[in-house]
């Protein structure tokens, strides 16, 4: 079996909708008032379109749970988990999706997954989409348990995508230049 990622899509498109009338209200306050904006000032609020969507796509497209055959990886916004699967104590619901696992010390950690966060419609639902979350990773565990996953240790790193901060602020910075001059 070889890796496999499970997201939301369902966040993704809430995102997109999201962001698309964060700009349309952004551009319409640039170009709609009555004194046009100085230089200074639309390059000053590209910036913050540019780092509001790079959070918002991180959150979106960053975030999610990928099962390889050595480890479960919890893609977060700027944080990586990465647990061996010999590891994995447990995976509930509780307050979101929880993953419980044994620390080389020997102690318990509750790793959690932001994409899979506590929300008050998932209190509501009961956490439907939650759910198949947990049976995925109990599935690929037993899976690569049985394969003889290897039993490396629990590592949590920061990564931070600077390719992607910088597609999107050349994008947002020229686009709200763009709607400011129009």
């Amino acid at each position: 079996m070889k890796a496999e990622r499970l997201g939301r899509r369902s966040v993704r498109v809430l995102l997109v909708l999201v962001m698309a009338v964060f700009d349309l209200a952004v551009s319409g306050l640039m170009a709609g008032g009555p004194v046009p904006a100085p230089p200074s000032a639309v390059v000053i609020v590209g910036v913050i379109v540019a780092l509001v969507h790079w959070y918002a796509s991180m959150f979106g497209w960053g975030g999610r749970l990928v099962a390889t055959p050595h480890a479960l990886l919890v893609r977060n916004v700027f944080i990586e988990h990465r647990i061996p699967w010999d590891r994995i104590n447990g995976v509930g619901l509780d307050q979101g999706l929880g993953i419980s696992l044994i620390d080389a010390g020997g102690g318990e950690r509750t790793v959690r997954s932001l994409l899979f966060g506590s929300s008050m419609i998932g209190d509501l639902l009961g956490y439907p989409t939650y759910r198949r979350a947990v049976v995925w990773i109990e599935e690929h565990k037993s899976v690569f348990c049985a394969q003889g996953a290897s039993n490396g240790p629990y590592v949590r790193a920061v990564r931070i995508p600077w390719i992607s901060l910088l597609v999107i602020f050349l994008f947002c910075v020229s686009g709200v230049c763009f709607f400011a001059s129009v």
